[in-house]
């Protein structure tokens, strides 16, 4: 279903209503309605009505969140973590 609607998208923002003189003007045409309307503005149903632009970082910023709140809990532990006694080989 995703994929019918990014092509009825296509279809109706740009390729029903042009004539392409060649393949590489059209190709070039859908590249730019890609990146610069659908990736960058259009909001969709699947993300939760936002852009992927928008779910990326979003995706990004709890990553980030995420490794210092391990890095937190790791620097904890090894801070209260008694020191290995020579005594015990490591082999």
């Amino acid at each position: 279903a995703v994929t019918e609607r990014f092509f009825r998208s296509l279809k109706s923002a740009r390729v029903n209503y042009k004539q392409y003189k060649t393949r590489a003007e059209g190709m070039a045409d859908i590249a730019d309605y890609i990146e610069s309307f659908y990736n960058q503005k259009k909001r969709h149903s699947t993300l939760g009505n936002i852009s992927p632009v928008e779910y990326e970082a979003r995706q990004k910023m709890s990553l980030i969140k995420c490794c210092r709140k391990l890095d937190h809990y790791t620097s904890s532990f090894e801070a209260t973590r008694p020191e290995a006694s020579s005594s015990i080989p490591l082999n």
